[in-house]
């Protein structure tokens, strides 16, 4: 895929090193070729994804190109996503904890990766970490913040590589929600065929939460937004069923229910779905809690999880169809892609609309975001700026991230 990204920026860093360090990043800013490694840890807390991508700068201009190498998920312990889940209710000493024990689990799983793949030394790492909390700029609660941990200087050293990571503060700095923050990575993976398309396409990442990004028909991210719950929901109501479930496996048990319509309706008048894009949630505002608030008695578990699954479909009709522009097609990622009801009820819903998951276009569903990460990775070494006003609401296009070099 190919994108497109304009400016110069330098960024910020924390970490240790020498001037060797220094001049390692001087050097690799020279070069047109990068292998980054990318770890994302999603709102779903199921575990760790990593990617192997190499991003590519043309010789003139900024547009960024990219192929993917490889990819591996490993499932977090129990113990680990169960301290995940918590994280709310953790004391400060639990919580400094567990951001060092998560950055040694990206760095292990990355490490691993690499050790499977025998491939050549990595020239630097992109780390979303794993988000504890979000709220947004239309919170009445506070500022807009973002936080997410995983410590990344334990992945520098693990890696003995350059990582960057904490993506979202400068986009915040700058005005905007601090999310989505993959719109500059969907342009470079999903953008190439722009100009035989000819047409705006969606890309559509089903995670905990669920984003999209409108690229427009030269393939650049024109407007992006979280449309409300992915699959997060679902989740907590498979693992009330059985508590060996982690998840609805396929929407089996989704496909053996009924929808509500009255709950449905009742979960659709949340007012996050009629405040105009750009706009950001998070589990903060989506939780388990506001279901069981909304239900009225006590309905069958597959009637809850096929009302859940169509909560998710509607609302991401509902805001593709708000979209200004009629789009060529979706191209969905992310987790609730293997989710087979509910793909097949967002087919329905949005036909004849194509509906086609990323595999199609050579990224596997489950890359997406670890492999927009990778990028954004390369593009702070190359000083290019990665949100837009379009699709964070930021004033100026900011340079994302914060550099962490591995011991000298």
């Amino acid at each position: 895929g190919t994108g497109t990204g304009t400016g110069t920026g330098t960024g910020t860093g924390t970490g240790t090193g020498t001037g060797t360090g220094t001049t390692r990043m001087t050097n690799l800013a020279g070069r047109r070729r990068l292998l980054v490694g990318g770890v994302m840890s999603g709102t779903s807390c199921n575990g760790i994804t990593t990617a192997l991508v190499r991003v590519e700068r043309a010789r003139s201009g900024d547009r960024l190109t990219a192929r993917f190498h490889s990819l591996r998920d490993r499932a977090y312990p129990a113990a680990l996503r169960d301290e995940l889940l918590a994280a709310p209710t953790l004391s400060v000493a639990r919580l400094a904890t567990l951001h060092a024990r998560l950055g040694r689990a990206f760095g292990r799983a990355l490490a691993r990766h690499l050790e499977r793949e025998s491939s050549p030394r990595i020239d630097v790492v992109g780390c979303h970490g794993h988000t504890l909390f979000h709220r947004s700029r239309a919170a009445r609660d506070g500022p807009p913040v973002s936080w997410q941990i995983g410590e990344a200087a334990e992945v520098a050293a693990a890696l003995r590589c350059a990582v960057v990571a904490d993506f979202r503060p400068a986009d915040i700095a700058a005005g905007g929600e601090g999310a989505p923050l993959v719109p500059f990575g969907d342009a470079v993976l999903f953008g190439s065929d722009a100009a035989t398309r000819r047409r705006p396409r969606i890309c559509l990442n089903i995670g905990g939460i669920a984003n999209v990004t409108l690229l427009d028909a030269r393939g650049r991210p024109a407007l992006a937004f979280d449309t409300g719950p992915g699959v997060a929901l679902i989740d907590a109501a498979a693992r009330r069923t059985d508590g060996r479930r982690r998840m609805d496996r396929g929407g089996a048990l989704a496909a053996r229910g009924s929808v509500d319509r009255g709950l449905l309706g009742r979960l659709l008048a949340h007012p996050y779905f009629r405040r105009p894009a750009p706009k950001s949630t998070g589990r903060e505002v989506f939780d388990d809690a506001w279901v069981r608030a909304t239900v009225r008695g006590k309905p069958r578990p597959e009637d809850l999880l096929a009302t859940l699954t169509e909560l998710t479909v509607e609302s991401v009709a509902r805001a593709i169809e708000s979209l200004p522009v009629r789009p060529a097609d979706v191209v969905v990622a992310g987790g609730g892609a293997l989710n087979r009801t509910l793909m097949r009820r967002l087919g329905e819903r949005l036909d004849p609309l194509p509906v086609v998951t990323s595999d199609r276009l050579g990224w596997p569903v489950l890359a997406r975001e670890a492999a927009a990460f990778a990028v954004l990775a390369a593009a702070y070494v190359w000083g290019l700026p990665a949100s837009f006003p379009g699709t964070t609401g930021c004033r100026v296009a900011p340079v994302l991230g914060k550099l962490c070099l591995p011991p000298a």
